[in-house]
């Protein structure tokens, strides 16, 4: 499909892949980072706990990855198709430019958070740190409550709890050890995944199955 200004569902994709690369290559950059630190520092070895925590750490990443391709980029995708032409430029301008930046930033501020998490599982991290790590959350889930207005006209009420949630939880990371706050936010992410997954079953089924 192709708009009369030379806007096509393939360029569309190519914007959502952009995203999963950032998704999964931001936190990897940072990662691969800090294993080089990790290895000096313990001797060029890995111990049980520095595997977990890099296992969690993937976990959180990979629930990053559901929330955006599973069904959101699928009805999106699907909202543009059926869209007058006269508003599909305007419809990827919105989604795909402005609600995508702080998906983006939200990205690379959760690497941050990781990076230091990995570098010192023990100490609790300094404020600006947890806020990366769960404020860049915070910002990503911001911009797919945006980015879902923009095309279904409706807000995601259980990610916008966990939005707010994760900013309370800024606080706890300061005080407790960085794996406790990688624990939390795991778990958190997991949580929402699996909530979405198994009280919005049939709505997912129909969704995929739409374009098809």
């Amino acid at each position: 499909a192709t708009t009369t200004r030379g806007l096509t569902l393939d360029d569309l994709r190519l914007v959502r892949a952009v995203v999963a690369a950032g998704t999964l290559a931001a936190p990897a950059r940072q990662l691969r980072i800090d294993h080089s630190a990790a290895f000096r520092r313990l001797g060029a070895s890995f111990d049980g706990r520095t595997v977990t925590a890099v296992v969690l750490g993937f976990g959180a990443v990979a629930c990053l990855w559901w929330l955006y391709f599973d069904v959101v980029a699928v009805a999106a995708g699907h909202r543009f198709e059926h869209a007058p032409v006269a508003e599909r430029n305007l419809i990827a301008r919105d989604s795909y430019n402005y609600f995508h930046l702080p998906m983006i930033a939200g990205i690379v501020l959760m690497a941050l958070g990781l990076k230091k998490v990995f570098g010192d599982l023990d100490s609790s991290l300094k404020l600006v740190i947890s806020f990366a790590l769960f404020g860049g959350v915070a910002l990503y889930l911001l911009g797919h409550l945006l980015f879902r207005y923009r095309n279904m006209r409706t807000w995601n009420v259980q990610r916008a709890v966990v939005m707010v949630l994760l900013l309370v939880l800024v606080p706890a990371g300061v005080a407790v050890p960085a794996w406790v706050s990688l624990v939390l936010l795991t778990s958190v992410l997991v949580g929402l995944v699996s909530y979405e997954a198994l009280h919005f079953r049939e709505g997912r089924r129909a969704i995929r199955a739409a374009r098809h």
